[in-house]
């Protein structure tokens, strides 16, 4: 009898509506929590990896040091944005770091930026097939040149 009681499909409709009211809520819920994740700037897969020096230059007294395969002068980056620096084997410094696309300006140049140990001051970084330059002898600054391993 209740089946064609057109009441009962009224009801029916209204326990339908709200039951897909509730889904679309939870799903919008979701979308915007996963969304709204904290950005955080990734680590271009191309840097990480064992980088040794090969090449200073700049500063004030404009020096050019050239380092020979096998110096021991490593510098370690990392996929979690962590890094080690090896002065002739020996770990001198370790820590985080954060690359920052188009983060350093000069003139009308936009570099990248890599930032270490939570520094707000960071340094240009460079990658052109497999050398690594971070610095720039610009304005008294060092460039070093790394060649990957």
């Amino acid at each position: 009898m209740l089946k064609n009681d057109p009441r009962c499909s009224i009801i029916i409709g209204l326990y339908v509506t709200l039951i897909m009211k509730k889904i679309l809520f939870i799903i919008c819920l979701v979308i915007i929590i996963v969304g709204c994740k904290k950005s955080q700037n990734p680590t271009p897969q191309d840097i990480v990896g064992k980088w040794e020096l090969t090449l200073e230059v700049g500063g004030i007294a404009g020096i050019t040091n050239h380092y020979q395969p096998g110096n021991g002068n490593i510098l370690q980056l990392n996929a979690d944005n962590t890094y080690q620096t090896f002065t002739q084997g020996s770990l001198v410094y370790h820590g985080v770091y954060q690359i920052i696309k188009s983060s350093i300006t000069i003139g009308a140049n936009k570099f990248d930026g890599i930032y270490y140990d939570h520094n707000t001051t960071g340094e240009v970084i460079q990658l052109q097939g497999d050398t690594l330059t971070i610095g720039m002898d610009y304005d008294d600054g060092i460039a070093a040149s790394y060649i990957r391993q």
